[in-house]
C-alpha cells in the first residue's frame, strides 16, 4: 500500500463517476422513523443506553456492517447502533431531511451532490478538528472536504474493473487480456460455443453508469473529467469531441454482443448471485462487490484485471467509496462521534477492510487484495485518485439516457441528449 499512497499523492484529481454504487434492500421504513431511534433512545446517562439510528445505503455492505457494529458493541456497551438498509435510500434521506428528522448516522457518497449540499446546509456534523480525523490519510481525507471541512470518514477506496471466473478461463486456456482487443477475441470464443461471456446488469441504471466509466477511465491519458465537465459546461464543446468518450460510447454496445441477450431484465444483486453460481465468465463491476460474491458463493475462485483498452497500458483508477457521517440532528452527537472514531481508529478500518475486500483510507490498515493484484499492479503503474461532483441532478438523468444508448444504439443522439443535460446543469450549478 506505500506504493499505492505514493501513487495516489502524485496522480492526477480526476473526477469520474467511479463512487455511484447505490441501492439497497429494505430491512424496515426508514421513511417512517421511529421516535426512539431518530432522537436517539434513551437519555444518554451512566449505565443507560442510547440508540443510535444508522441508515447505511450500500446493500453490499450490511453484513459487514452489521458485523462492525458488533464488534463496536463489545467495548461500548451504552451505545446501541441500529443499522437500517432501506430501498431508495438516497430518497428516503431527503425526505427525512425535508421534514428535519435525519438520522444520527448515516454512509453517503462524499462527492454526491444531495451529500455536498447537506453538509452546506448544516445537517452533518463537522469532524474537521477531532482527534480521530487526524488517523485518515490527507491524499483521501483532502478531496472529499467541503468548503475546506471534513464532514464524514472516508471508510474505504474502491475500484474497477473485470472479474472473471479463474476455473472456468483455466479450464478454456484463456489468459487475462492486456488490450481490448484480446477481450473480444476471448468473447468471440465464448459467444462460438453458445455460452455467456458478460454478465451485464442493465436494469440497474447505475450499473451502466458504472460500466461506462469503467471503460472510458482507462483510455482518458493525461486527461481528466474535470476538464471535459469545465470545457463542456464553459465553451461551445459537446461531449462528442471528446474521441475516448465516443470510444467508450460504441464498446458498451459491442460488449452487450456477448450477453445473454436481455440484460435490461437482469438487476445487480441478480446478476451478482449468477455469476457467483457459474453463469458467465466475467463481470464488469467494482471491488465492492467482493463480500457479495463470497456470500454468495464462499468457495468460488474469482479474481480481478483492469478493463483493458486498446493499447494495453490502462490508466487504472481509484476512488473513495462510501463514507459515513453523523448529523446534527442527533441528540447525542458525542456517542455519534464515539462511533465515527471507531470507524476512523485502525481497528475498526482494518475489520470493515477485511471483510470488504477494499483498500482502507485509515493510516495502519494492511488490506488483503491477492484478488486484484493485477489491478493493484496496474494501479503502481499507472494511477490516479478519482472522485466526482456531477452538478445538480445531471447524475440521475444521464443514468437513464446511458440505459437509452443500450437500447437504441444510437451514439450520436445520446452524446447530442447529455452535453443538454450537463451544460442545463452546469450553468444551474455554478449560475
Amino acid at each position: 500500500m506505500k506504493k499505492i499512497l505514493a501513487c495516489l499523492i502524485a496522480g492526477l484529481l480526476a473526477l469520474s463517476s467511479l463512487s455511484a454504487c447505490s441501492g439497497s434492500q429494505s430491512t424496515g421504513d426508514a421513511s417512517k422513523p421511529d421516535e426512539s431511534q431518530s432522537q436517539g433512545g434513551e437519555e444518554g446517562g451512566d449505565g443507560e443506553v442510547v440508540e443510535l439510528e444508522f441508515i447505511q445505503q450500500k446493500r453490499e455492505a450490511v453484513e459487514t456492517f452489521d458485523a462492525v457494529i458488533a464488534e463496536f458493541g463489545k467495548s461500548h456497551k451504552n451505545i446501541k447502533v441500529t443499522q437500517n438498509n432501506v430501498a431508495d435510500a438516497g430518497q428516503v434521506l431527503m425526505s427525512r431531511a425535508a421534514s428535519n428528522t435525519l438520522p444520527d448516522l448515516m454512509t453517503h457518497w462524499p462527492s454526491d451532490s444531495t451529500f455536498v449540499t447537506f453538509c452546506k446546509e448544516g445537517r452533518i456534523i463537522d469532524i474537521t478538528n477531532e482527534d480521530f480525523a487526524k488517523g485518515m490519510n490527507p491524499a483521501y481525507a483532502d478531496p472529499i472536504k467541503v468548503d475546506g471541512k471534513l464532514y464524514c470518514v472516508p471508510v474505504a477506496l474502491n475500484f474497477m474493473g473485470v472479474w472473471y471466473n479463474v476455473d472456468k478461463f483455466e479450464d478454456a486456456g484463456y489468459k487475462v487480456p492486456k488490450t481490448w482487443d484480446d477481450m473480444i477475441a476471448i468473447a468471440e470464443d465464448i459467444k462460438s460455443k453458445g455460452e455467456v461471456a458478460f454478465v451485464l446488469p442493465d436494469k440497474d441504471t447505475w450499473t451502466i453508469d458504472q460500466c461506462m466509466s469503467n471503460i472510458y477511465s482507462k483510455s482518458l491519458g493525461d486527461l481528466t473529467v474535470q476538464e471535459i465537465y469545465d470545457e463542456v459546461g464553459t465553451t461551445d464543446k459537446t461531449f462528442a469531441d471528446y474521441p475516448v468518450l465516443v470510444d467508450a460510447a460504441e464498446k458498451m454496445i459491442q460488449l452487450r454482443e456477448y450477453s445473454d441477450g436481455d440484460t435490461l431484465s437482469l438487476g445487480y444483486d441478480s446478476a451478482t448471485s449468477a455469476f457467483a453460481t457459474g453463469t458467465g465468465y466475467m463481470f464488469l463491476q467494482g471491488s465492492w462487490v467482493y463480500a457479495s460474491l463470497k456470500g454468495s458463493n464462499p468457495d468460488g475462485n474469482f479474481a480481478m484485471f483492469p478493463v483493458p483498452n486498446d493499447d494495453g497500458n490502462p490508466k487504472q483508477t481509484m476512488g473513495v467509496d462510501l463514507a459515513i457521517a453523523g448529523t446534527t440532528n442527533s441528540k447525542y452527537p458525542d456517542q455519534v462521534k464515539e462511533f465515527l472514531a471507531y470507524m476512523g481508529s485502525v481497528e475498526g478500518a482494518q475489520l470493515y477492510s477485511d471483510l470488504d475486500g477494499s483498500p482502507s483510507c485509515v493510516d495502519g490498515v494492511e488490506p488483503k487484495l491477492d484478488y486484484a493484484k493485477a489491478v493493484i499492479d496496474q494501479f503502481n503503474a499507472n494511477g490516479a485518485l478519482s472522485m466526482s461532483f456531477r452538478p445538480g441532478t445531471y447524475q440521475d438523468d444521464y443514468r437513464a439516457e446511458t440505459q437509452g444508448l443500450i437500447i437504441d444504439k444510437d451514439v450520436q443522439s445520446w452524446l447530442a441528449t447529455v452535453t443538454k443535460v450537463f451544460k442545463d446543469n452546469y450553468a444551474e450549478a455554478n449560475g
